[in-house]
């Protein structure tokens, strides 16, 4: 047990300190713009949706990054059965006879 214990703080000491691994400057500078959107697509907005199973509207916080992730892949599922041929549920030739 002390040995495992020496051997831990050993491992820890050899490790660099957290500040001296980051440069004190960015690598690649953001603009305010960009900074702005990013904050604005982080801010948390929070809408009452009816969930199923439920008759009672719930509270649902997420990012906007989020609620727009959620619109993009329905409109994905929508284009994508819309794009879906009628042909793929017909019944073969030959079957059910």
């Amino acid at each position: 047990m002390f040995f495992s214990a020496v051997a831990f703080a050993l491992v820890l000491a050899q490790q660099p300190a957290p500040a001296a691994q980051q440069p004190s400057q960015p690598s690649n500078p953001v603009t305010q713009a960009e900074a702005e959107e990013e904050a604005r697509l982080n801010e948390v907005v929070c809408r009452r949706e009816h969930v199923v199973g439920s008759n009672r509207p719930q509270r649902i916080c997420q990012t906007r990054r989020q609620w727009n992730a959620l619109r993009d892949r329905s409109l994905e599922d929508m284009n994508g059965s819309r794009n879906r041929t009628v042909e793929s549920h017909l019944p073969t030739a030959g079957a059910g006879r």
